[in-house]
Parts: structure tokens; C-alpha cells; sequence
């Protein structure tokens, strides 16, 4: 686990490495985070501190609370964290991951869905400690809901009666994990249930929470929908519109949306985006977010649209973005926007993997001035958790998890001073630290990788200078500026030489995050073997980025096998059109690890 304080993402690299000559030419460009706020938007948001639920879930986090109330609690969590305890099952026969796909945190245990290849599990551990509290093995499970001192768990079972195989809705003791009642009116199989008001729905099916028996059906419409719960209400919503009923059952007001409102429809990612409840208003998913009066069932305006689950806090909601491959690729995005009136106040922009765009993993939790949020380019690449500042969007840090499966789209959740992540080997915790965080790679050849003391012996390539800088920044407080010398063509970057006394084949990894200040630059990661009397003659061609995202830090790698003795290798990043575009490429954070594997 690595944790950074500032702007940094790291990727960690090891393989086992015995010396040997190498020379490693790495041009530099640069991968850019931050979108900075007006000073107008930045006075417009005063952090607050909203009461835990009645429910008695005292966790932030979409779904956790069975209404989406994903709003700011009294929790003082600090922007530094450091790794807690991690909890997960066993692994089951076939299975590779422990795949957390929903937390809830109560008073006394955090309860956690897991999903493997073979089978699902239902577990509450010890906030506190991480202890196991007690288990339910499922088959099939779907989704688990904690409210209200229960755990409401959707899985698949076969109907005695009919011999069908459909969604069964168990309650469970939150204390105890006793299964308390179940019933084959759960709906579909599919869907995440809502809880509140005593009441438990799945979809169409609204049911007492306390017994299990059937209180009303909503009207089962042509095509599937969310239910949600709060504020003594029940609510059915899809692509069509949205209707509220009383506890009861007696529809109270039925909104079909108008001819150019563009609805959206569940998909079969439950943890992704959902309907919330704030503030007296629904906030609906669609091609834009739908916000519609609760009491009244008006509609009241729309906002910006948000990939996932939207989290909030008085004013201010918090929506997300997906980004995507292209020329240029568009990075995602996490912004904060007025709620009155659908207007961004500022945005923050995730790094880019090459061309692959740093996507959310769940939707983003608030919490004591901080916005958290998951993030990930791959779905086997570890999650990197960042805490923004919720008045500037700035980063304050980033966190690497120390899962080598990856992070999952479960939700986050912040409760008892402690964050929790949704990863591909259970539940990891996290705590407050005051420590000053280690950057160390294993088998890391650069000795200043992030040019904290100087050029470290980089060198460039073609026609420019090199300097240090102390902004923009990737990490730390200094960064190298890569300048042309003119606007003629031609490659122009930075290089490195490592120099080991092996004389073994080995495979080689090198890494490097660049920005460019212009539109229009290219950039490349290379590498090249030669013997030493016979060095290449020509500089670096052609590109891996044939367009970085300006304003993005874009991070390049590649790796390199040498197969043979006394050769010399080189790892070259570069832009091949940097003069042309008439900007220069800052690089930092660069990483160059292994060596010889037999």
C-alpha cells in the first residue's frame, strides 16, 4: 500500500531484478488531475454535517440506508489514511476473487455482500477489529440491504410449488445473522431492495420488514424499475416515469415524464447508479438527472447527468463522469454542481492510463469537508482511493489499495472514523494517520524517481532542455519541463541511463506520467536493444498517444526483454510533434524496476 498527500498516482511494479548494463531513455509527458474552481465557485460551498439516519446506520454511502441518502454525517475522517483491517471469506472451488459488491456500516458491525465465481456470502465483522461476527453462505445471492437492525438478502432459490427458479427475499439479524423470515415474493432476482417506514421493497413487491408478508404490489409495469423508500413514501421509477405511494399502498401522485426527458432504466450493475432521495426531492438517473418533488410529484428542473449514484450535501450534489478512448481520449470526471440550479461549481479530472481513461469504481462519499471517491483503468488494477477537497475539488491525497486482484464497484462508506473500500479481496478499512508516507517501488531502479533533488543524470533528446519545476506537479514538489528549441520537426524528450553489473537476460518495466501544456502532442513509450558498438543512429519515431488530454496526467509504460548478453537497452518516452504544437511536456514520477528473471 502506498499513500500519497499530494496529486500522485504510482503504479507498483516489481519483478525480481540481478544487475546488469542497462540504459533506460525515458522522454517525459505528463498526466494532469486537477481542475481549479473559480474563486467565486470556491466561497459558494460550506461543508456541513447532517444527522446519521433514524434507521440507525450511522455509515455515508450510496445504498447503504435503503433511500440513496448518500449525505454528510458528523465524521471528522482526515484526507490521510492508512490501511485497517481487510476481512473476506474463504475462497470457494473455482474461484480466483472475493469481490465485495455492497457495505453496510450499523453501531456495532459492518456488514459486507461478497461475491465469488461459485457462490456468495453474507458476513458482519467487528467494526472495531475486523472479527467475524457471523457468516451466511448463499449459492446465488444478488444483493444485501442493511436497515433498520436488519439484513435484507435477495438470492436465488427454487420455488417448492412451482419448480421455477426465482428471487427469494431472506431478513436476517443484523446481530446475529438468524434468518428471521423469507419469502419468494422478492421480486426479481435482479434487483437491489429498498428498506424504511417498516417497510422492505424489491422492485414491485412491497413487503413488511418486520414479518415478511406482503403489504401492497405497485402496479407492474411494462419494463423493470427502482423502488425506493424514505420519508414515509414509497417509489416505483423507470424510463416512463415515477410514481409515490403511501405505506399503505394508495398511490399518492403518478409523473409521466414529458416528450424530451430521456429516462434511464436499472441495468444489471446494482452498485452503479441509482434513484436518491434529499432534501425533499427525488434525484432520478437519466440522459440528464431528473429532480422531481417528493410531496408533489412536480418536475422541478434537471442537472447534470452522473454515471453513478449521486452523493450530496445541503445544496451541492456530487455526479460523475465516465470517460473514453478516442483522439483525444476524454478523461473522467467528479463535479460538484448546485443543486438549485444545475450548475458546476468545479470539476476534477481522474488521470489517464494511456489512452484508457481512470474510471470510477462506486459512487463518491462527502464527509468533513472531503469528497471520496474509487477509482480504477482496469478491472484487475488496484483501486486508487483520493480524498478532494469539497470546496476547491483540489486533491489532498491519493491512496494506493494494496489488493494486486483490483478494486470493485461496491460502495464506499465512511462511519466511526474509518473508510471503507470495496475491493477484489473483501473489505478493506482504512484509518486516520499523521505519518509521512513512504514511495518506495519494489526493485526501483531510479534513484530520484520523482526529481525531488535534480535531473538525476536525465539527458534529453532531440533538439530541447530539460529543467525542474516546481509546477505542475504529479507528485511531490518538483517535476521536470521538457522545452523545444524550435518549432522545427522532430522527436524531443528525456533519457536515462542505469548502468548494473549483471550479465543475465531480464525483462524490464518503465513507467513515466506526462502533461502537455498544448493541444495536439503526441506521446510515446519505447524501447530499443543494441550492442555497444553499435548504437542507433536515429531518434525515436511515432506514437503510443497519438493526442494527450490537455489538463490530464496521462500515465506511459512499457516493458523490454533482453535476450542478449552485453547488450544495451533503452526505454525512450517522447513526443514526436512537441515542437510542432509549439508547447513543452512536463514529466514526473517516473519508475524503471526488474532485471534479469533466469
Amino acid at each position: 500500500m502506498v499513500s500519497f498527500p499530494t496529486d500522485t498516482r504510482r503504479s507498483e511494479l516489481s519483478m525480481s531484478w540481478r544487475p546488469r548494463l542497462v540504459a533506460l531513455t525515458t522522454t517525459a509527458l505528463l498526466l494532469g488531475a486537477l481542475a481549479v474552481p473559480t474563486p467565486a465557485a470556491a466561497a459558494s460551498i460550506t461543508p456541513g454535517h447532517a444527522a446519521p439516519p433514524a434507521s440507525g446506520t450511522n455509515a455515508i454511502g450510496a445504498g447503504i440506508d435503503g433511500a440513496n441518502q448518500n449525505a454528510q454525517l458528523g465524521e471528522t475522517l482526515p484526507a490521510t489514511i492508512a490501511p485497517s483491517w481487510r476481512n473476506a471469506p474463504a475462497h470457494c472451488p473455482s474461484s480466483g476473487t472475493v469481490a465485495t459488491k455492497s457495505i453496510g456500516v450499523t453501531r456495532t458491525s459492518t456488514v459486507v455482500f461478497e461475491a465469488q465465481f461459485s457462490c456468495t456470502s453474507v458476513s458482519a465483522y467487528s467494526t472495531a477489529t475486523g472479527t467475524l461476527l457471523w457468516r451466511k453462505q448463499y449459492g446465488a445471492a444478488k444483493s444485501a440491504t442493511v436497515a433498520g437492525g436488519k439484513v435484507f438478502v435477495v438470492h436465488t432459490a427454487v420455488n417448492a410449488k412451482t419448480g421455477a427458479e426465482t428471487g427469494r427475499l431472506d431478513a436476517l439479524s443484523e446481530q446475529t445473522g438468524k434468518k428471521l423470515w423469507s419469502t419468494f415474493r422478492g421480486g426479481s432476482v435482479d434487483w437491489v431492495v429498498s428498506a424504511g417506514s417498516g417497510l422492505v421493497a424489491n422492485e414491485h413487491s412491497v413487503l413488511s420488514a418486520a414479518t415478511g408478508r406482503s403489504k401492497f404490489d405497485i402496479p407492474f409495469p411494462s419494463e423493470h424499475g427502482w423502488t425506493l423508500i424514505g420519508g414515509g413514501r414509497v417509489f416505483f421509477a423507470n424510463s416512463a416515469g415515477v410514481q409515490a405511494f403511501d405505506t399503505s399502498g394508495r398511490e399518492l401522485w403518478n409523473l409521466v415524464y414529458p416528450k424530451g426527458v430521456q429516462a434511464g432504466s436499472p441495468d444489471y450493475n446494482l452498485n452503479r447508479v441509482r434513484p436518491s432521495l434529499h432534501d425533499g426531492l427525488l434525484y432520478l438517473p437519466g440522459a440528464e438527472t431528473i429532480v422531481v418533488g417528493a410531496k408533489s410529484g412536480r418536475l422541478v428542473r434537471m442537472i447534470p447527468r452522473s454515471e453513478y449514484s449521486m452523493a450530496f450535501d445541503g445544496k451541492i450534489g456530487f455526479v460523475t463522469s465516465i470517460g473514453s478512448t478516442g483522439t483525444p481520449a476524454t478523461p473522467s470526471t467528479v463535479s460538484a454542481v448546485g443543486l438549485k440550479t444545475g450548475r458546476v461549481i468545479w470539476t476534477h479530472r481522474l488521470p489517464m492510463d494511456s489512452i484508457f481513461p481512470t474510471s470510477p469504481l462506486a459512487a463518491p462519499v462527502v464527509s468533513n469537508g472531503i469528497v471520496w471517491l474509487s477509482s480504477a483503468s482496469g478491472s484487475s488494477d488496484p483501486a486508487s482511493i483520493v480524498a478532494l477537497d469539497e470546496v476547491t475539488g483540489a486533491q489532498r491525497s491519493e491512496t494506493i489499495d494494496p489488493c494486486t486482484d483490483g478494486g470493485h464497484e461496491g460502495n464506499l462508506a465512511v462511519a466511526q472514523h474509518r473508510l471503507f473500500v470495496a475491493t477484489n479481496c473483501g473489505v478493506q478499512t482504512y484509518v486516520p494517520t499523521d505519518a509521512v508516507p513512504t514511495r518506495v517501488t519494489p526493485g526501483e531502479l531510479l534513484q530520484d524517481p520523482g526529481f525531488e533533488h535534480g535531473t538525476d543524470a536525465w539527458g534529453t533528446i532531440g533538439a530541447g532542455t530539460i529543467a525542474r519545476t516546481p509546477s505542475p506537479v504529479h507528485g511531490g514538489s518538483s517535476a521536470v519541463t521538457i522545452t523545444p528549441d524550435s518549432t522545427a520537426p522532430g522527436a524531443v524528450g528525456a533519457s536515462r541511463t542505469i548502468t548494473t553489473n549483471s550479465i543475465r537476460i531480464g525483462g524490464y518495466r518503465a513507467s513515466c506520467w506526462v502533461k502537455p501544456s498544448t493541444s495536439g502532442m503526441s506521446a510515446a513509450l519505447r524501447s530499443a536493444e543494441w550492442s555497444a558498438d553499435a548504437p542507433p543512429a536515429a531518434l525515436p519515431t511515432g506514437w503510443d498517444v497519438e493526442e494527450l488530454a490537455v489538463g490530464v496526467w496521462t500515465r506511459l509504460s512499457t516493458q523490454h526483454t533482453l535476450w542478449e548478453n552485453g547488450k544495451t537497452v533503452a526505454m525512450q518516452v517522447y513526443s514526436a510533434n512537441a515542437s510542432e504544437t509549439g508547447g513543452s511536456l512536463t514529466v514526473d514520477d517516473c519508475s524503471i524496476t526488474g532485471g534479469p528473471t533466469h
